[in-house]
Protein backbone atom coordinates (compact mmCIF):
# COMPACT_ATOMS: atom_id res chain seq x y z
CA UNK A 1 0.00 0.00 0.00
CA UNK A 2 3.11 2.31 1.17
CA UNK A 3 4.94 1.11 -2.31
CA UNK A 4 1.42 2.48 -4.48
CA UNK A 5 1.41 5.75 -2.60
CA UNK A 6 4.90 6.47 -3.51
CA UNK A 7 4.48 5.15 -7.14
CA UNK A 8 1.48 7.99 -7.74
CA UNK A 9 3.31 10.24 -5.88
CA UNK A 10 6.92 9.91 -8.13
CA UNK A 11 4.37 10.00 -11.08
CA UNK A 12 2.66 13.22 -9.88
CA UNK A 13 5.53 14.87 -8.57
CA UNK A 14 9.24 13.60 -9.73
CA UNK A 15 12.47 15.20 -8.58
CA UNK A 16 12.09 18.28 -11.14
CA UNK A 17 15.50 20.33 -10.98
CA UNK A 18 15.19 24.44 -11.67
CA UNK A 19 18.16 26.21 -13.55
CA UNK A 20 19.05 29.10 -12.54
CA UNK A 21 21.13 31.68 -14.58
CA UNK A 22 23.39 34.31 -12.91
CA UNK A 23 25.97 36.75 -14.04
CA UNK A 24 26.76 34.27 -17.66
CA UNK A 25 26.73 31.06 -14.83
CA UNK A 26 23.93 28.59 -14.96
CA UNK A 27 23.06 26.43 -11.81
CA UNK A 28 20.79 23.77 -11.25
CA UNK A 29 18.53 23.54 -7.74
CA UNK A 30 16.74 20.12 -7.57
CA UNK A 31 13.08 19.88 -6.51
CA UNK A 32 12.62 16.76 -4.57
CA UNK A 33 8.74 15.31 -5.18
CA UNK A 34 8.60 15.41 -0.99
CA UNK A 35 9.25 19.20 -1.29
CA UNK A 36 6.60 19.36 -4.27
CA UNK A 37 4.38 18.30 -1.41
CA UNK A 38 5.06 20.27 1.05
CA UNK A 39 4.97 23.63 -1.05
CA UNK A 40 1.68 22.23 -2.53
CA UNK A 41 0.20 22.10 0.66
CA UNK A 42 1.07 25.42 2.09
CA UNK A 43 -0.15 27.22 -0.88
CA UNK A 44 -3.58 25.32 -0.66
CA UNK A 45 -3.44 26.21 2.73
CA UNK A 46 -2.74 29.78 2.52
CA UNK A 47 -5.52 30.23 -0.02
CA UNK A 48 -7.85 28.64 2.10
CA UNK A 49 -6.81 30.69 4.79
CA UNK A 50 -7.64 33.77 2.67
CA UNK A 51 -10.96 32.47 1.88
CA UNK A 52 -11.70 31.70 5.12
CA UNK A 53 -11.08 35.47 5.93
CA UNK A 54 -12.85 36.99 3.23
CA UNK A 55 -15.84 35.13 4.16
CA UNK A 56 -15.42 35.84 7.84
CA UNK A 57 -14.84 39.91 6.40
CA UNK A 58 -18.33 39.58 4.07
CA UNK A 59 -20.32 38.40 7.22
CA UNK A 60 -19.02 40.45 9.73
CA UNK A 61 -20.25 43.64 6.98
CA UNK A 62 -23.41 42.47 6.69
CA UNK A 63 -24.09 41.84 10.42
CA UNK A 64 -22.70 45.53 11.34
CA UNK A 65 -25.41 46.35 8.71
CA UNK A 66 -27.81 45.01 10.13
CA UNK A 67 -26.40 46.05 13.70
CA UNK A 68 -26.31 49.49 12.46
CA UNK A 69 -30.08 49.31 11.38
CA UNK A 70 -31.15 48.25 14.58
CA UNK A 71 -29.38 50.64 16.54
CA UNK A 72 -30.79 53.35 14.62
CA UNK A 73 -34.25 52.65 15.00
CA UNK A 74 -33.48 52.07 18.60
CA UNK A 75 -32.37 55.81 18.89
CA UNK A 76 -35.24 56.92 16.81
CA UNK A 77 -37.17 55.08 19.07
CA UNK A 78 -35.45 56.34 22.28
CA UNK A 79 -35.87 60.10 21.07
CA UNK A 80 -38.75 59.33 20.56
CA UNK A 81 -39.83 58.49 24.26
CA UNK A 82 -37.51 60.82 25.86
CA UNK A 83 -39.49 64.08 24.05
CA UNK A 84 -42.58 62.24 25.09
CA UNK A 85 -41.53 61.81 28.64
CA UNK A 86 -39.78 65.50 28.79
CA UNK A 87 -43.32 67.07 27.62
CA UNK A 88 -45.24 64.72 30.48
CA UNK A 89 -42.51 66.01 33.04
CA UNK A 90 -42.98 69.62 31.62
CA UNK A 91 -46.38 69.45 32.14
CA UNK A 92 -46.21 67.91 35.83
CA UNK A 93 -43.88 70.83 36.49
CA UNK A 94 -46.11 73.90 35.04
CA UNK A 95 -48.89 71.57 37.84
CA UNK A 96 -45.98 71.63 40.41
CA UNK A 97 -45.46 75.54 40.01
CA UNK A 98 -49.32 76.28 39.88
CA UNK A 99 -49.79 74.34 42.82
CA UNK A 100 -47.33 75.92 44.60
CA UNK A 101 -48.42 79.00 43.77
CA UNK A 102 -51.93 78.48 45.43
CA UNK A 103 -50.52 76.97 48.24
CA UNK A 104 -48.10 79.90 49.30
CA UNK A 105 -51.03 82.37 48.36
CA UNK A 106 -53.43 80.08 50.43
CA UNK A 107 -50.10 79.96 53.46
CA UNK A 108 -50.38 84.12 53.07
CA UNK A 109 -53.79 83.83 53.53
CA UNK A 110 -53.91 81.94 56.68
CA UNK A 111 -50.66 84.06 58.17
CA UNK A 112 -52.77 86.91 57.23
CA UNK A 113 -55.93 85.29 59.25
CA UNK A 114 -53.81 84.13 61.90
CA UNK A 115 -52.23 87.15 62.94
CA UNK A 116 -55.89 88.78 63.21
CA UNK A 117 -57.01 86.31 64.86
CA UNK A 118 -54.16 86.38 67.40
CA UNK A 119 -54.96 90.42 67.65
CA UNK A 120 -58.59 89.82 68.48
CA UNK A 121 -57.75 87.18 70.99
CA UNK A 122 -55.47 89.47 72.51
CA UNK A 123 -57.36 91.85 72.75
CA UNK A 124 -60.47 90.28 73.56
CA UNK A 125 -58.18 88.50 76.79
CA UNK A 126 -57.19 91.90 77.96
CA UNK A 127 -61.05 93.17 77.87
CA UNK A 128 -61.63 89.61 79.82
CA UNK A 129 -59.19 90.47 82.34
CA UNK A 130 -60.08 93.85 82.85
CA UNK A 131 -63.69 92.57 83.08
CA UNK A 132 -62.93 90.56 85.75
CA UNK A 133 -60.81 93.00 87.57
CA UNK A 134 -64.22 95.32 87.32
CA UNK A 135 -65.93 92.23 88.51
CA UNK A 136 -63.73 91.79 91.99
CA UNK A 137 -64.24 95.54 92.24
CA UNK A 138 -67.94 95.53 92.37
CA UNK A 139 -68.03 92.07 94.84
CA UNK A 140 -65.20 94.06 96.90
CA UNK A 141 -67.90 97.13 97.21
CA UNK A 142 -70.64 94.62 97.25
CA UNK A 143 -69.45 92.40 100.26
CA UNK A 144 -68.17 95.92 101.86
CA UNK A 145 -72.01 97.30 101.68
CA UNK A 146 -73.77 93.96 102.75
CA UNK A 147 -71.09 94.76 105.67
CA UNK A 148 -72.27 98.10 105.90
CA UNK A 149 -76.09 96.88 106.11
CA UNK A 150 -75.96 94.30 108.34
CA UNK A 151 -74.15 96.50 110.80
CA UNK A 152 -77.10 99.14 110.27
CA UNK A 153 -79.37 96.76 110.35
CA UNK A 154 -78.13 94.81 113.76
CA UNK A 155 -77.64 98.53 115.13
CA UNK A 156 -81.65 99.07 114.49
CA UNK A 157 -82.32 95.63 116.30
CA UNK A 158 -79.86 96.98 119.18
CA UNK A 159 -81.89 100.19 119.40
CA UNK A 160 -85.06 98.90 118.85
CA UNK A 161 -84.12 96.39 121.90
CA UNK A 162 -83.06 99.26 123.97
CA UNK A 163 -86.26 101.83 123.23
CA UNK A 164 -88.50 98.83 124.01
CA UNK A 165 -86.76 98.32 127.34
CA UNK A 166 -86.90 101.55 128.48
CA UNK A 167 -89.73 102.62 130.72
CA UNK A 168 -92.93 104.97 129.18
CA UNK A 169 -92.05 108.59 130.15
CA UNK A 170 -95.03 111.11 131.80
CA UNK A 171 -95.70 114.02 129.76
CA UNK A 172 -94.64 116.30 132.65
CA UNK A 173 -90.95 114.95 132.22
CA UNK A 174 -89.77 117.42 129.38
CA UNK A 175 -85.84 115.42 129.58
CA UNK A 176 -87.54 111.72 129.13
CA UNK A 177 -89.79 113.60 126.15
CA UNK A 178 -86.66 115.59 124.48
CA UNK A 179 -84.67 112.16 124.39
CA UNK A 180 -87.62 110.02 123.37
CA UNK A 181 -87.97 112.43 120.37
CA UNK A 182 -83.93 112.14 119.86
CA UNK A 183 -84.00 108.38 119.55
CA UNK A 184 -87.05 108.48 116.95
CA UNK A 185 -84.96 111.15 114.77
CA UNK A 186 -82.13 108.41 115.50
CA UNK A 187 -84.23 105.70 114.27
CA UNK A 188 -85.27 107.60 111.22
CA UNK A 189 -81.58 108.18 110.19
CA UNK A 190 -80.74 104.93 110.48
CA UNK A 191 -83.49 103.84 108.63
CA UNK A 192 -82.82 105.91 106.17
CA UNK A 193 -79.38 104.67 106.29
CA UNK A 194 -80.46 101.41 106.04
CA UNK A 195 -82.59 102.21 102.75
CA UNK A 196 -80.22 103.71 101.08
CA UNK A 197 -77.56 100.80 101.72
CA UNK A 198 -80.15 98.66 100.71
CA UNK A 199 -80.65 100.43 97.20
CA UNK A 200 -77.06 100.22 97.25
CA UNK A 201 -76.57 96.71 97.58
CA UNK A 202 -79.27 96.16 95.39
CA UNK A 203 -77.51 98.16 92.50
CA UNK A 204 -74.10 96.55 93.35
CA UNK A 205 -75.66 93.39 92.97
CA UNK A 206 -77.45 93.72 89.43
CA UNK A 207 -74.38 95.62 88.56
CA UNK A 208 -72.28 92.70 89.79
CA UNK A 209 -74.97 90.57 87.56
CA UNK A 210 -74.41 91.77 84.66
CA UNK A 211 -70.81 92.00 84.90
CA UNK A 212 -70.46 88.34 85.64
CA UNK A 213 -72.55 87.68 82.66
CA UNK A 214 -70.70 89.58 80.81
CA UNK A 215 -67.32 87.75 81.84
CA UNK A 216 -69.27 84.76 80.90
CA UNK A 217 -69.77 85.39 77.75
CA UNK A 218 -66.39 87.16 77.06
CA UNK A 219 -64.75 83.78 78.60
CA UNK A 220 -67.22 82.00 76.06
CA UNK A 221 -66.00 84.41 72.73
CA UNK A 222 -62.45 83.87 74.11
CA UNK A 223 -62.74 79.93 74.15
CA UNK A 224 -64.02 80.31 70.53
CA UNK A 225 -61.33 82.57 69.32
CA UNK A 226 -58.41 80.55 71.08
CA UNK A 227 -59.97 77.71 68.86
CA UNK A 228 -60.32 79.12 65.87
CA UNK A 229 -56.83 80.78 66.47
CA UNK A 230 -55.03 77.13 67.16
CA UNK A 231 -57.30 75.95 64.14
CA UNK A 232 -55.64 78.79 61.85
CA UNK A 233 -52.26 78.06 63.78
CA UNK A 234 -52.48 74.50 62.66
CA UNK A 235 -53.04 75.22 59.24
CA UNK A 236 -49.96 77.32 58.70
CA UNK A 237 -48.01 74.47 60.68
CA UNK A 238 -49.47 72.09 57.94
CA UNK A 239 -48.46 74.41 54.75
CA UNK A 240 -44.74 73.47 55.05
CA UNK A 241 -45.66 69.84 54.37
CA UNK A 242 -47.99 70.67 51.96
CA UNK A 243 -45.22 72.67 50.20
CA UNK A 244 -42.65 69.70 50.84
CA UNK A 245 -44.52 67.59 48.59
CA UNK A 246 -44.24 69.95 46.01
CA UNK A 247 -40.56 68.45 43.68
CA UNK A 248 -37.72 70.93 43.93
CA UNK A 249 -37.30 72.97 40.64
CA UNK A 250 -34.29 73.23 39.07
CA UNK A 251 -33.58 76.39 36.98
CA UNK A 252 -30.52 75.02 35.35
CA UNK A 253 -31.88 72.28 33.54
CA UNK A 254 -34.58 73.74 31.76
CA UNK A 255 -36.79 73.43 34.58
CA UNK A 256 -37.13 69.65 34.68
CA UNK A 257 -37.15 68.50 38.39
CA UNK A 258 -33.97 66.62 39.31
CA UNK A 259 -33.14 63.70 41.21
CA UNK A 260 -32.41 65.13 44.43
CA UNK A 261 -35.70 66.87 44.60
CA UNK A 262 -37.15 63.62 45.29
CA UNK A 263 -36.38 61.94 48.32
CA UNK A 264 -38.67 60.18 50.37
CA UNK A 265 -41.60 62.21 51.72
CA UNK A 266 -41.79 63.17 55.32
CA UNK A 267 -44.61 61.25 57.61
CA UNK A 268 -47.35 64.29 57.56
CA UNK A 269 -48.53 65.36 61.29
CA UNK A 270 -51.24 62.85 62.86
CA UNK A 271 -54.82 64.61 62.35
CA UNK A 272 -55.77 62.94 65.34
CA UNK A 273 -53.24 64.12 67.37
CA UNK A 274 -53.25 67.72 66.19
CA UNK A 275 -57.10 67.70 66.46
CA UNK A 276 -56.68 65.98 70.22
CA UNK A 277 -54.31 68.94 70.87
CA UNK A 278 -56.74 71.91 69.76
CA UNK A 279 -59.30 70.36 71.82
CA UNK A 280 -56.96 69.95 75.34
CA UNK A 281 -55.95 73.85 74.58
CA UNK A 282 -59.76 74.79 74.24
CA UNK A 283 -60.80 72.81 77.31
CA UNK A 284 -57.94 74.20 79.15
CA UNK A 285 -58.55 77.46 78.33
CA UNK A 286 -62.16 77.34 79.40
CA UNK A 287 -61.25 77.02 83.01
CA UNK A 288 -59.42 80.94 82.22
CA UNK A 289 -56.08 79.63 82.71
CA UNK A 290 -53.83 81.43 79.89
CA UNK A 291 -52.25 78.65 78.27
CA UNK A 292 -50.00 81.10 76.21
CA UNK A 293 -48.28 82.64 79.36
CA UNK A 294 -47.46 78.84 80.28
CA UNK A 295 -46.30 77.31 77.52
CA UNK A 296 -45.44 80.33 75.27
CA UNK A 297 -47.46 81.30 72.31
CA UNK A 298 -45.82 79.83 68.65
CA UNK A 299 -44.43 82.78 67.26
CA UNK A 300 -44.22 83.11 63.40
CA UNK A 301 -41.24 85.14 62.02
CA UNK A 302 -42.17 87.94 60.10
CA UNK A 303 -39.99 87.89 56.98
CA UNK A 304 -38.51 84.44 54.90
CA UNK A 305 -35.18 83.77 53.67
CA UNK A 306 -31.93 81.58 54.34
CA UNK A 307 -30.20 78.66 52.46
CA UNK A 308 -32.23 75.90 50.26
CA UNK A 309 -33.16 73.23 53.26
CA UNK A 310 -34.25 69.97 51.75
CA UNK A 311 -37.32 68.34 52.64
CA UNK A 312 -36.44 66.30 55.90
CA UNK A 313 -36.23 69.96 57.75
CA UNK A 314 -40.44 69.43 57.60
CA UNK A 315 -39.56 66.76 60.74
CA UNK A 316 -38.94 70.43 62.82
CA UNK A 317 -42.26 71.60 62.23
CA UNK A 318 -43.85 68.37 63.53
CA UNK A 319 -41.42 67.65 66.14
CA UNK A 320 -42.18 71.49 67.46
CA UNK A 321 -45.87 70.05 67.03
CA UNK A 322 -45.60 67.26 68.98
CA UNK A 323 -43.67 69.00 71.79
CA UNK A 324 -46.34 71.39 72.37
CA UNK A 325 -49.20 68.23 72.22
CA UNK A 326 -46.92 66.57 75.17
CA UNK A 327 -46.33 69.98 77.12
CA UNK A 328 -50.44 69.93 77.11
CA UNK A 329 -50.77 66.58 78.53
CA UNK A 330 -47.89 67.75 80.94
CA UNK A 331 -49.77 70.42 81.87
CA UNK A 332 -53.18 68.32 82.52
CA UNK A 333 -51.43 66.36 84.65
CA UNK A 334 -50.49 69.24 87.07
CA UNK A 335 -53.86 70.92 86.96
CA UNK A 336 -56.27 70.55 89.76
CA UNK A 337 -59.11 68.80 87.79
CA UNK A 338 -60.85 66.47 90.04
CA UNK A 339 -63.27 66.76 93.14
CA UNK A 340 -61.98 67.16 96.57
CA UNK A 341 -64.45 64.30 97.75
CA UNK A 342 -64.97 60.80 96.62
CA UNK A 343 -69.08 61.71 97.66
CA UNK A 344 -70.64 64.46 97.46
CA UNK A 345 -73.63 66.73 97.26
CA UNK A 346 -73.46 70.03 95.54
CA UNK A 347 -74.96 72.54 97.73
CA UNK A 348 -74.04 76.09 96.97
CA UNK A 349 -72.40 76.76 93.37
CA UNK A 350 -69.38 79.37 92.28
CA UNK A 351 -71.19 83.54 92.36
CA UNK A 352 -73.80 85.45 93.56
CA UNK A 353 -75.90 83.81 96.10
CA UNK A 354 -78.43 84.55 99.10
CA UNK A 355 -75.89 84.23 102.01
CA UNK A 356 -76.72 80.89 103.93
CA UNK A 357 -76.51 82.73 107.63
CA UNK A 358 -77.72 86.17 106.84
CA UNK A 359 -80.15 85.95 104.53
CA UNK A 360 -78.68 88.67 102.36
CA UNK A 361 -77.10 88.62 99.17
CA UNK A 362 -73.82 87.62 98.64
CA UNK A 363 -70.63 86.64 96.26
CA UNK A 364 -69.96 82.53 96.72
CA UNK A 365 -66.13 82.28 95.52
CA UNK A 366 -65.92 78.59 95.92
CA UNK A 367 -68.04 75.51 95.85
CA UNK A 368 -69.83 74.34 99.09
CA UNK A 369 -69.91 70.08 98.76
CA UNK A 370 -71.77 68.48 101.73
CA UNK A 371 -70.36 64.83 102.31
CA UNK A 372 -70.85 62.94 105.70
CA UNK A 373 -68.41 64.52 109.00
CA UNK A 374 -65.27 63.44 108.90
CA UNK A 375 -65.57 62.78 105.23
CA UNK A 376 -61.97 62.42 103.57
CA UNK A 377 -60.98 65.29 101.86
CA UNK A 378 -58.37 64.67 99.09
CA UNK A 379 -56.38 66.73 97.27
CA UNK A 380 -57.87 67.81 93.41
CA UNK A 381 -53.99 67.55 91.95
CA UNK A 382 -50.24 67.31 92.59
CA UNK A 383 -48.57 70.41 94.08
CA UNK A 384 -47.21 71.99 97.69
CA UNK A 385 -49.29 72.59 100.41
CA UNK A 386 -48.20 76.35 100.86
CA UNK A 387 -50.76 77.13 104.17
CA UNK A 388 -52.21 74.98 107.01
CA UNK A 389 -54.18 76.49 110.10
CA UNK A 390 -57.19 78.82 110.65
CA UNK A 391 -58.38 81.85 108.50
CA UNK A 392 -61.40 83.53 110.02
CA UNK A 393 -64.79 82.85 108.83
CA UNK A 394 -62.95 79.62 106.59
CA UNK A 395 -62.00 77.58 109.68
CA UNK A 396 -59.70 75.16 109.24
CA UNK A 397 -57.89 75.35 105.87
CA UNK A 398 -55.37 73.90 103.63
CA UNK A 399 -53.79 75.98 101.00
CA UNK A 400 -51.96 74.05 97.54
CA UNK A 401 -50.35 75.41 95.58
CA UNK A 402 -50.11 73.83 92.17
CA UNK A 403 -47.95 76.00 90.11
CA UNK A 404 -48.43 78.68 87.36
CA UNK A 405 -50.17 80.75 89.71
CA UNK A 406 -52.69 77.73 90.46
CA UNK A 407 -54.12 77.86 94.26
CA UNK A 408 -56.63 75.55 95.98
CA UNK A 409 -58.11 76.08 99.17
CA UNK A 410 -60.08 73.54 100.94
CA UNK A 411 -62.04 75.11 104.14
CA UNK A 412 -64.22 74.35 107.16
CA UNK A 413 -62.02 71.10 107.88
CA UNK A 414 -62.43 69.38 111.03
CA UNK A 415 -59.25 67.86 110.97
CA UNK A 416 -55.88 68.50 108.92
CA UNK A 417 -53.55 65.64 108.22
CA UNK A 418 -50.61 67.45 105.84
CA UNK A 419 -48.03 69.61 106.82
CA UNK A 420 -46.95 73.43 105.22
CA UNK A 421 -44.21 72.64 102.84
CA UNK A 422 -45.17 69.13 101.87
CA UNK A 423 -45.48 67.65 98.85
CA UNK A 424 -48.89 66.13 97.72
CA UNK A 425 -50.18 64.10 95.16
CA UNK A 426 -53.39 63.92 93.23
CA UNK A 427 -55.86 62.78 94.83
CA UNK A 428 -53.61 62.30 98.25
CA UNK A 429 -55.64 62.40 101.70
CA UNK A 430 -55.04 65.64 103.26
CA UNK A 431 -58.17 66.34 105.77
CA UNK A 432 -61.24 65.26 107.34
CA UNK A 433 -64.77 67.34 106.64
CA UNK A 434 -66.03 69.12 109.36
CA UNK A 435 -68.04 72.16 110.13
CA UNK A 436 -65.36 74.80 111.69
CA UNK A 437 -65.28 78.32 111.02
CA UNK A 438 -69.07 79.98 109.48
CA UNK A 439 -70.88 77.80 108.50
CA UNK A 440 -74.04 75.81 109.03
CA UNK A 441 -73.23 71.97 108.69
CA UNK A 442 -70.87 69.62 107.53
CA UNK A 443 -69.31 70.12 104.06
CA UNK A 444 -66.02 71.62 102.38
CA UNK A 445 -65.46 74.76 101.12
CA UNK A 446 -63.66 74.27 97.88
CA UNK A 447 -61.94 76.99 95.96
CA UNK A 448 -59.16 77.45 92.97
CA UNK A 449 -57.49 80.94 92.66
CA UNK A 450 -55.65 81.92 89.48
CA UNK A 451 -52.98 84.94 90.30
CA UNK A 452 -55.63 85.28 93.73
CA UNK A 453 -58.97 86.00 91.09
CA UNK A 454 -60.89 82.88 92.53
CA UNK A 455 -62.40 81.22 89.87
CA UNK A 456 -65.23 78.43 89.23
CA UNK A 457 -64.41 74.98 90.38
CA UNK A 458 -67.09 73.03 89.00
CA UNK A 459 -65.49 74.10 85.30
CA UNK A 460 -61.96 72.56 86.34
CA UNK A 461 -64.11 69.32 87.38
CA UNK A 462 -65.92 69.12 84.05
CA UNK A 463 -62.66 69.73 82.09
CA UNK A 464 -61.25 66.57 84.34
CA UNK A 465 -64.08 64.83 83.12
CA UNK A 466 -63.67 65.89 79.37
CA UNK A 467 -59.74 65.60 79.68
CA UNK A 468 -60.46 61.69 80.23
CA UNK A 469 -62.59 61.41 76.80
CA UNK A 470 -60.23 63.89 74.93
CA UNK A 471 -57.08 61.69 76.08
CA UNK A 472 -58.73 57.72 75.31
CA UNK A 473 -60.21 58.97 71.55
Amino acid sequence: MIGRFRGVGGRLFPNRSLLLCSQGRVRSVGLPGWLQVVGLVATLTVFAGMGYLAAGYVHARKTLRHQSTALADLIHEVASTASAANDDLRRQLADAKARAEALRQRYAETNAQYESALQQFNAARQQLDEARQQLAATNSQLAQATNELTAARSQQEALKKAVEQEQPASPADGNAHSQARGGEMERTALRDRIKDREGEVKALDEHAQKLKQAVEAMDRQLTEMAFERDRLRNQIGEAPARAAATPALDSDNAGVPTDSANPPAAKPDDPHQRAQSSELERLIASTGIDIDRILGPLSLAPGQGGPYVALGSVKHATADEQKRIAELHKLVKTLPLEAPLAHYQLESGFGPRVDPINGRAAFHSGLDLAAPYKSSVYSTGPGIVSFTGVKEAYGRVVEIDHGHGITTRYAHLHRILVVRGQKVAAQQEIAQLGSTGRSTGPHVHYEILIDGIPQDPAKFMQVGKNVVQVSGQ
